[in-house]
């Protein structure tokens, strides 16, 4: 979302040739790629609903993330496959104090 730094917004419509009887419980995987750490978040999905939506926060600035689902029934016990994962970054934030930077501009010599 522009303008948050520090938030991805996550989205997935479910495969036309599924049509669930049940609600589903989906499940998101993120990872921040710097540090290589995972985080996992669930979210309820009704059986009428053909796509869902989470927003990611407290993520860090200016970092890149890959994010992966997997959904199942709430009658099963069985998860699907993760989907594959897709990677996006969060906006960079501004120096929170007073940024030192010295630059030194020459005349090039032939």
């Amino acid at each position: 979302i522009t303008g948050i730094k520090q938030l991805l917004t996550v989205t997935w419509k479910m495969p036309e040739k599924i049509i669930p009887s049940q609600p589903l419980t989906c499940q998101i995987q993120y990872k921040n790629l710097y540090s290589n750490s995972s985080s996992f978040v669930t979210v309820p999905l009704n059986s009428a609903e053909k796509t869902g939506s989470c927003n990611l926060t407290g993520l860090w600035d200016s970092t890149e993330y890959s994010v992966t689902i997997r959904c199942m029934s709430v009658m099963s016990i069985f998860w699907s496959e993760w989907s594959r994962g897709k990677t996006a970054s969060t906006e960079e934030r501004a120096p929170s104090g007073k940024v030192d930077l010295w630059r030194v501009i020459e005349s090039s010599h032939s």
